[in-house]
């Protein structure tokens, strides 16, 4: 048999009864299928001679972990990169090791803990210190500070933190500070321009009257409430129109307060009253009205 027939021969195949069945080709048989797997990375290619890394290698890494380039990049070959993370994964260890105090935590854990975190022995550990120059208006309180390392230390923060906590605290102040100064501002721009819209450049002349005016009635013209409100500024002006003048000029004559027909008789009459020259004319026709009307007033007419 030659060797073409004995492979015919093998080809065939028997039936149950007998019967010899068709040969069956190699060509029929189908293939298996090639398993498809991602290409592997050739890290021969971004080795050097001496095992170490090539300029540049990071930018063949494969696309998952390009993120991850500059981390990399920290390492001259293969072996410093595995010591490095090596030794990255041994620190993870050891803080995961140590775990949060709980509320019956013995001191040595608590220690631990706090030595983990890097948290001072003791509150005073945090070392802070009155900033060499505070804000305008910003007060240091050397009590509220120990207050405020004692909490930290019993909450086991970090300097850092402790550091940041203050910064923030300062800054908040200095903003609280800056807006009420101009809230105050303000205000005191509002009143002022109150009372030029009425007195014009007698402004000084009537609000230095209004002021020595509450001196004469007890009050203090420094208080804020007085010497800041156009209201209380213009009522106190008023009431120095009712008032025996030389004792607003600074007589030390005792003298009482007038009548007000005596008041207009002493605007009309007496020189020294400061209604006097308006009344006369002498400083205008507007500042004569105005005599004019506190006269009418003062006679109840």
């Amino acid at each position: 048999m030659t060797d073409d027939t004995a492979n015919d021969a093998m080809m065939n195949t028997a039936s149950s009864d007998g019967a010899v069945s068709a040969p069956v080709s190699q060509e029929s048989v189908p293939a298996a299928p090639a398993s498809e797997s991602p290409e592997a990375f050739d890290f021969h290619s971004i080795l050097g001679k001496d095992g170490s890394f090539t300029a540049g290698w990071q930018e063949a890494l494969p696309e998952d972990l390009r993120e991850y380039a500059a981390e990399f990049g920290k390492y001259p070959n293969a072996m410093e990169l595995l010591r490095g993370h090596a030794n990255k994964a041994k620190m993870i260890g050891q803080r995961t090791g140590v775990k949060p105090p709980g509320a019956e935590a013995k001191p040595e854990e608590i220690a631990a803990w706090r030595k983990a975190l890097g948290v001072p022995e003791t509150a005073e550990g945090y070392g802070i210190a009155k900033p060499e120059a505070l804000p305008e208006g910003v007060q240091w309180d050397e009590g509220t500070v120990k207050e405020f390392q004692t909490l930290a230390h019993d909450l086991h923060l970090t300097p850092h933190q402790v550091q940041s906590l203050m910064a923030f605290d300062l800054k908040q102040k200095e903003g609280l500070v800056s807006r009420g100064r101009e809230g105050v501002d303000s205000y005191l721009n509002e009143q002022r321009t109150l009372l030029e819209a009425e007195w014009g450049d007698r402004i000084h002349e009537n609000t230095a009257r209004a002021l020595r005016a509450a001196q004469l009635l007890g009050l203090d013209p420094d208080d804020a409430e007085i010497g800041n409100s156009a209201k209380m500024i213009r009522a106190l002006h008023s009431a120095s129109v009712l008032m025996q003048e030389d004792r607003l000029l600074g007589s030390r004559s005792s003298t009482a307060v007038m009548g007000g027909e005596a008041q207009a008789e002493d605007i009309r009459r007496n020189p020294n009253n400061p209604w006097h020259k308006a009344y006369l004319g002498h400083e205008g026709k507007e500042r004569q009205q105005e005599a004019a009307e506190m006269i009418r007033k003062l006679r109840g007419v």
